[in-house]
């Protein structure tokens, strides 16, 4: 099976085409050779995704560290890699605060 290269389009968010291409990616790690040029499109795509500088950095550390560890044939090290990538790669939901025993109105002074 040859690894499918996600296009991004103009409607194709950053975030989900690089989260495909990962997500594409560790389900072929031990069914196929794995080739160089698959893992230097993610590092492409992932500069093109909106991530602060920490994010990016843990990004690009924990693809450097699954292509050493595939060079080494640790697949399941590897794997295990970039579905912490993927982590990073996941939007986190905003939680508002929530007053706990209390409604919005018992705050105010009478």
């Amino acid at each position: 099976m040859k690894f499918a290269q996600k296009q991004s389009n103009s409607t194709a968010e950053p975030l989900d085409v690089a989260r495909e291409l990962v997500l594409q990616f560790v389900e072929g790690i031990g069914r196929r050779p794995v080739a160089a040029s698959e893992l230097s499109r993610i590092e492409q795509v992932l500069d093109g995704v909106p991530l602060d500088s920490r994010e990016y950095g843990l990004a690009i550390n924990r693809l450097r560290n699954a292509r050493r560890y595939l060079n080494s044939a640790e697949f399941g090290a590897a794997k295990y890699e970039l579905k912490l990538l993927l982590g990073v790669l996941t939007p986190r939901r905003v939680v508002e605060p929530r007053l706990y025993g209390r409604s919005a109105d018992s705050n105010r002074i009478p």
